[in-house]
């Protein structure tokens, strides 16, 4: 039986893109950007650290990011980020 994967939101903050993340995304540096922190929980155990950026104003699965985010997958899909 496998493990139940969860994620904990540790903080949503609008942030200025740094050059690493503007040219990431494709956007000028300073552009302002939501920045999700989240620890993946596997059985309620803590396995990684997220920190993602993405761009303000985006849509994904009808939740406005500035709102409530919804999986970082979706947001991937929807978004067209690759897959590493």
């Amino acid at each position: 039986m496998g493990r139940n994967p969860t994620a904990r939101l540790l903080d949503k903050l609008i942030v200025a893109a740094d050059e690493a993340v503007a040219d990431h995304l494709a956007l000028v540096r300073g552009t302002l950007v939501v920045r999700l922190r989240r620890v993946r929980l596997a059985d309620g155990v803590a396995m990684s650290f997220d920190e993602t950026y993405l761009p303000r104003g985006k849509k994904v699965g009808g939740n406005d990011l500035e709102a409530e985010p919804a999986s970082i997958q979706t947001m991937r899909r929807v978004i067209a980020f690759p897959r590493y």
